[in-house]
């Protein structure tokens, strides 16, 4: 049942595009200010009506097709003869996804409703609906960002998700270790972007964006350091250091919206 929630949210998604469609202008214009903290050159051209609200469908219904296809034995046949062997392999290919494939599903649903928030959100902001309709769709997008963190340290060497390293795709136990702390990492960045996304709006995606980035090196990093210095890959100092990071990265955008 859980493989064909995206399609399900796919679906769903289709349908607010059909509803909105009828209503959105035949030039849209979504409220970049709400999005990015920055502003955009007056050369922006207006989003035509299809592309407002079928863009994000489409780019939703194309990534979970990819990441059914690249699952499948046949996604692996294709993989072998682009990467190399350490990538992607009999134990890191089809076999290996499937190992973990309820954690897999609980990954591709979170992208496709994380699409499905920021479209909600994107088209929000052309009806011109309340402001609070986009602080709940990005602090949404933070909920999904937890979940993927929660369940980050239950995947299996494998060549789609997490963070291949080529250490950690030969050692399953250095694999968990860093989707372990990569995990909590993940959490603390999510709860940030909820917090932003309420106080701070436009800084929401960012703050995610820079956040996964910075868990997926300081994740890989430490673990490498604390098997370098003999250490069991326990710490909390990762955990620490990132969440004084975000707890001052929150506070100075926060004290200077």
């Amino acid at each position: 049942m859980r493989e064909w929630l995206p399609a399900f949210l796919i679906t769903a998604n289709f349908v607010f595009a059909s509803w909105a469609y009828r209503r959105l202008p035949e030039l849209s214009m979504p409220r970049w200010d709400l999005w990015i903290p920055w502003s955009l050159p007056s050369t922006v051209e207006p989003l035509p009506r299809m592309v407002a609200a079928l863009g994000l469908p489409m780019v939703g219904m194309a990534i979970w097709v990819l990441l059914t296809v690249i699952a499948s034995p046949f996604g692996e046949r294709l993989g072998r003869r682009v990467f190399p062997t350490w990538l992607v392999s009999e134990r890191t290919g089809a076999k290996g996804v499937e190992r973990f494939s309820p954690t897999f599903d609980s990954i591709v649903v979170a992208i496709v409703t994380s699409i499905f928030l920021v479209h909600i959100g994107a088209v929000a902001t052309i009806l011109e609906w309340p402001t609070w309709t986009v602080r709940a769709c990005l602090a949404g997008v933070g909920l999904v960002v937890i979940g993927v963190g929660n369940v980050m340290p239950r995947t299996r060497p494998n060549w789609i998700a997490g963070l291949r390293t080529k250490h950690a795709m030969r050692d399953p136990d250095l694999w968990r270790t860093t989707h372990r702390r990569f995990g909590a990492l993940l959490m603390l960045t999510g709860g940030s972007v909820v917090a932003v996304a309420i106080f701070a709006t436009p800084y929401a995606l960012l703050t995610g964006i820079v956040g996964g980035l910075v868990s997926a090196v300081v994740a890989t990093s430490s673990v490498q350091n604390d098997n370098q210095s003999g250490t069991d890959g326990r710490s909390s100092t990762p955990a620490v250091v990132m969440l004084l990071a975000l707890v001052g990265w929150i506070k100075g955008i926060t004290d200077s919206f």
